[in-house]
């Protein structure tokens, strides 16, 4: 029990620092515990839902104060963005839950290796 529990307090400290939802984090680690790939990649994905929670309250809470904040802000976060990419996030997730569950475990798990590889690479060279 103490695994996942360190496991999921530093996937929760690391995906409040970075501002991600976890899954860069929790994918790995439930596979590596035995899950199968689309079976880590869904339960990120409900985990993700107390992360993002979360970490946007405590960034609306610690950003209050601030005075470089764009319009239409609440804290750290930009309300327009938020609901854009809310919605669409939400309207378009089913689409790739359905294409990652017609794809091979194999080839969904270098998929998600190499997109992180790229998302990685674009940082750096920002």
């Amino acid at each position: 029990m103490v695994g996942p529990v360190v496991a999921g307090g530093g996937i929760g400290w690391l995906s409040g620092v970075f501002g991600i939802g976890g899954g860069i984090f929790s994918v790995p680690y439930f596979y590596h515990r035995g899950l199968k790939m689309m079976n880590a990649i869904g339960t990120s994905a409900a985990c993700g839902i107390p992360i993002a929670i979360a970490g946007s309250i405590s960034y609306i809470l610690i950003g209050q104060d601030s005075e470089i904040l764009p319009d239409n802000s609440i804290g750290y976060v930009y309300l327009p963005a938020t609901v854009i990419v809310g919605i669409m996030s939400s309207i378009t997730a089913k689409y790739g839950v359905n294409i990652a569950h017609r794809m091979k475990q194999k080839k969904l798990r270098i998929a998600f290796a190499f997109l992180v590889m790229i998302m990685a690479f674009n940082l750096l060279m920002r």
